[in-house]
């Protein structure tokens, strides 16, 4: 039995160490380039930290402007931690999605030794979630929406403990943590309580949950989820904006509530697969590997058939488990899925918990009925994972989220690294000013990159220190300047070379660097 427990310990050693490379290796350079959303997150995460308010001089919202459709806060105010405490870079700021997932991995973990009766079989859903390509993507990116994913699992396991030891601690803290989950993205307004009633309808017909626990769990989430709730009130309209001595309630201005309706049902349902599959969006997932690797879809149609019989089990003898919160989860995603507007990947993030512990539980139950199972599972899981690996860190992934695929969500960091090397080589003694006519956020890249403050950034006329943006009334030639061109504009960059400018040989993609030593 020790000896069993010692090589159970070693394969999470090597589970979790390939989890912590996978989520952390390389982050500036894969994903290439940065996501429009993510300079905005950025940008704002630097202003909270430094200023204590967004880019747009709102003190300490509880939901972000973002460029006018709103942005949820729990990345930007993490991230503006790491900022706080090492200074901006591309590394730190992404590094805050895998710190997420660092701890849904252990509470998988821990949520796993409370599912199966054999403490073994917990190996298998961090397992998958290390190697599944949907979270390998998901984790790597400094995009608010993502963070679903992992504070459902962080929050599943809390649930699971309150539920296992009808104890009101664990109670008190899934209401917190669910009162967080409700800052990662505009989705969980509707998803969570769905759920949260359905499972409190489950919990008091089996009659596992006590007043007190009730109470525990609804002060924490009431006071955890209250400033997001009071922001929803003013977005619709039902009260006016306000101010507290630390924050402002302002209205977006465009509120995204029109997103759902049940007229979105039928022109979702043939966007299911996209689900196991992929979807326009090529940074959420790759269409060879799909979002679960294909190979899992036999396995997870076999554990919703576990799940389905051992619910009704449950309900039969009135006893607490699992799998009816998994199925009542899996449900509640789906069909607030449905009812949203262009169903996608990114929009139902939450659902790869429940779909990830259905295929655990057909492993589970081919491996205790064919022990040989694991021996071909394992290797072949670990098969795709090595092709995918390669196809992510050896280019492909980053040839695929180029902005000609990508539906014009991506940019590329081409712009960030001009300026990031002007900034450098020069130490801010010469004046940038960037000239291009492609419709690109420079003003939110540069400043995210340079830290301008947001009380520059939100006034008319802005410029931050030595950069502007546009085309100078006259060029300057004499060297006190240095230019970040596009390349279409190749006959400013023509003129300035024929006065002695220096187009740098580094490519910057659509753009050129232009100075004179």
């Amino acid at each position: 039995m020790l000896e069993e427990k010692k090589v159970q310990f070693l394969i999470l050693a090597v589970i979790f160490a390939v989890f912590i490379f996978t989520r952390f290796a390389f982050l500036d350079r894969f994903p290439a380039g940065m996501h429009v959303d993510e300079y905005g997150a950025a940008y704002d995460s630097r202003c909270l930290a430094n200023y204590g308010v967004d880019r747009y001089l709102t003190r300490m919202p509880a939901y972000l402007k973002n460029y006018g459709g709103g942005q949820s806060a729990l990345y930007a105010y993490s991230a503006s931690l790491i900022v706080t405490l090492f200074g901006f870079s591309v590394r730190g700021f992404r590094a805050v999605a895998g710190i997420y997932a660092l701890i849904a991995f252990v509470c998988l973990y821990l949520l796993g030794r409370q599912v199966f009766e054999e403490k073994k079989y917990a190996l298998i859903p961090v397992f998958l979630m290390t190697v599944m390509p949907v979270f390998f993507m998901s984790e790597r990116w400094g995009l608010d929406c993502n963070l679903f994913l992992s504070m459902s699992i962080i929050s599943m396991f809390f649930l699971s403990k309150a539920g296992y030891t009808k104890k009101t601690i664990w109670y008190v803290l899934s209401g917190i943590s669910l009162g967080v989950t409700f800052y990662t993205y505009a989705i969980s307004y509707l998803v969570l309580p769905v759920f949260l009633i359905l499972s409190m309808i489950y919990l008091i017909s089996i009659k596992n949950i006590k007043l007190s626990n009730l109470f525990g769990m609804g002060i924490s989430l009431t006071l955890t989820g209250l400033p997001i709730f009071l922001e929803q009130l003013v977005n619709s309209g039902i009260i006016d904006e306000f101010s507290t001595s630390i924050t402002d309630f302002k209205r977006m201005d465009g509120f995204r509530g029109g997103e759902f309706s049940l007229n979105n049902i039928a022109p979702n349902m043939h966007l299911l697969w996209e689900i196991l599959s992929y979807d326009k969006l090529n940074y959420n997932a790759n269409a060879l590997f799909g979002t679960l690797y294909y190979i899992s879809i036999p396995f997870m149609i076999l554990g919703i058939g576990v799940c389905l019989k051992k619910t009704f089990e449950l309900l039969k003898n009135r006893k607490f488990g699992m799998e009816p919160v998994f199925l009542i989860f899996f449900f509640s995603s789906l069909f607030i899925g449905l009812i949203t507007e262009e169903l996608n990947i990114n929009r139902v993030n939450e659902i790869y918990l429940v779909l990830l512990f259905f295929t655990a539980y057909g492993i589970v139950f081919l491996w205790e009925r064919m022990e040989f199972s694991p021996a071909v599972i394992v290797p072949l899981y670990l098969a795709f994972f090595l092709c995918f690996g390669i196809f992510y860190f050896k280019g492909g992934f980053n040839e695929s989220i180029s902005p000609a695929n990508t539906w014009g969500l991506f940019q590329k960091r081409d712009m960030g690294e001009a300026v990031e090397y002007l900034k450098v080589r020069f130490n801010d003694e010469k004046k940038v000013w960037i000239i291009a006519n492609d419709g690109v956020e420079w003003r939110i890249i540069i400043a995210a990159i340079t830290g301008t403050s947001p009380y520059e950034f939100a006034a008319e006329g802005y410029a931050e220190n030595n950069y502007e943006i546009g085309v100078p009334d006259e060029l300057d030639i004499s060297g006190n300047c240095a230019y970040v061109i596009g390349k279409d504009l190749h006959h400013v960059t023509d003129y300035l070379q024929s006065v002695g400018f220096t187009v740098d040989d580094v490519n910057y993609g659509k753009y050129s660097v232009v100075y004179k030593e």
